[in-house]
């Protein structure tokens, strides 16, 4: 089980980030929430727009640039697809993607790192990882504390969990379901978000499940916080702005985003992104083909995970006449995976030399949250990072007036998309925010000035 290092939790204007850092500081994953966004495990009120001819699924509007797509096997809770027109109680299990709706299901589930909560699904079970003793033990348990209707699932991390913890976790699971039905009850628009996502310090710790600290970005360590984690209460403490810049994770993320990621023996992975396959290369420099592919296995198992990669992933390593066919770096690459939670399977060695292994996609990748198609940053990642900033100057300049420049696209999603997220970020300098777009700026680029 991961433990150490910190987890770093930073909530701006319109978007929400955590950062997992091991003990030696490398970014082993970040995780991110934007406001406008229906991110996955939100819960929202649709209407089915249409349905496809063989019955097979339905699309549903849930207030997004793209119909959202439900599966007839995700709405067996309702006993089949919802007519067309049809309000529809609806949960997000993975975010749209470049083009894509978002996916959908009816059968709404919530967590916490001990149980798994499903109100419309009945059951109980327990974690596979779970020793069988304290499995049926926590059968038995969850067995009494189950209402009619009610689905429960212990965690592995309940293994040593008391009683009384799971019964507050399910006290405040059940509470969360109670505000979503009341919500839904209530007269307004069709469509509208019911509930936010999922707490995304419970989505980092589900990663890393004992660190050493959590960081919080600002003067004070929300409440909400440690009300829902009270167990870590005592290795939370929060930290001055600048917290992702200071800890190097800004940083990480850039480089996270480039193909291009250097070794220390001097040569190189590269890491080449398609619509069909993630292809990846390796440069050996100056090094042995030896080295350079052991070193190249470590920063790969990594780089994977960081990066969000998934589906089927070909690596070309340097041939290497000490193992031709490459047994020893293939079970060095198993090794290397064992503790990636997307479960990795390495298929083998092709014909032709490439080893191939696929990862489970749990979420988009890194690239498709923060960039456009063509690779570069998106109008909106750059317009976030810019409202940050100017809360970060804002602090040595309390009394000027702020104004903010930047590329005519990075401005039109402030006062468009963004427009919430830059009313939160006025209501947090206490003044108004002027924008002025400029031709000669380029998208990634932003100039603040205080008069």
């Amino acid at each position: 089980m991961p433990r150490g290092g910190s987890i770093l939790v930073s909530d701006g204007p319109g978007e929400s980030r955590a950062a997992i850092l091991d003990d030696g500081g490398r970014l082993v994953a970040l995780f991110l929430h934007r406001a406008h966004r229906a991110e996955a495990g939100s819960v929202h009120l649709g209407r089915v727009t249409g349905r496809l001819p063989d019955g097979s699924a339905a699309f549903v509007d849930i207030g997004e640039p793209d119909a959202a797509f439900l599966n007839a096997p995700d709405a067996r809770v309702l006993g089949g697809l919802p007519a067309e027109g049809a309000a529809v109680v609806v949960q997000v299990r993975h975010a749209a993607r470049r083009g894509k709706g978002a996916r959908l299901t009816a059968d709404v589930s919530f967590s916490t790192p001990l149980l798994a909560y499903g109100p419309l699904r009945p059951g109980v079970a327990a974690s596979g990882k779970l020793a069988k003793d304290r499995a049926k033990a926590l059968t038995a348990l969850l067995r009494g504390l189950a209402e009619k209707g009610e689905g429960l699932v212990a965690r592995t991390a309940a293994a040593d969990a008391a009683p009384e913890a799971l019964g507050a976790d399910l006290a405040r699971l059940r509470a969360e379901w109670t505000l979503i039905d009341k919500a839904r009850a209530t007269a307004g628009p069709v469509p509208r978000r019911l509930s936010p996502p999922p707490d995304l310090l419970a989505e980092a710790l589900a990663r890393w499940p004992e660190p050493d600290a959590i960081v919080f970005e600002g003067a004070t360590v929300p409440a909400q916080a440690r009300r829902r984690h009270p167990a870590l209460s005592d290795i939370m403490e929060a930290a001055r702005p600048d917290l992702f810049l200071r800890e190097g994770a800004d940083e990480q993320v850039e480089a996270a985003l480039s193909p291009r990621v250097p070794l220390p023996c001097g040569g190189a992975l590269v890491i080449e992104p398609t619509a069909a396959l993630v292809a990846v290369d390796v440069d050996a420099g100056p090094a042995a083909p030896s080295a350079a592919n052991a070193e190249a296995v470590a920063v790969l198992a990594r780089q994977l995970e960081v990066r969000g990669l998934a589906g089927h992933v070909v690596v070309d390593f340097i041939p290497d006449r000490r193992d031709p066919r490459r047994r020893d770096l293939i079970a060095l690459l198993k090794q290397a995976l064992e503790d990636d939670p997307a479960a990795p399977y390495v298929a083998g060695v092709s014909p032709l030399g490439l080893v191939e292994l696929s990862r489970r996609r749990a979420a988009p990748p890194l690239a498709d949250l923060l960039c456009d198609a063509d690779g570069r940053l998106s109008a909106e990642t750059v317009a976030l990072a810019a409202l940050r900033r100017v809360l970060r100057e804002a602090e040595a300049l309390p009394g000027g007036a702020p104004v903010l420049e930047a590329a005519p696209q990075v401005i039109e999603a402030l006062r468009g998309p963004l427009r919430a997220a830059l009313a939160e970020a006025e209501a947090r300098l206490y003044r108004p925010l002027t924008l002025r777009a400029r031709d000669d700026l380029a998208r990634d680029r932003v100039e603040t000035v205080f008069s």
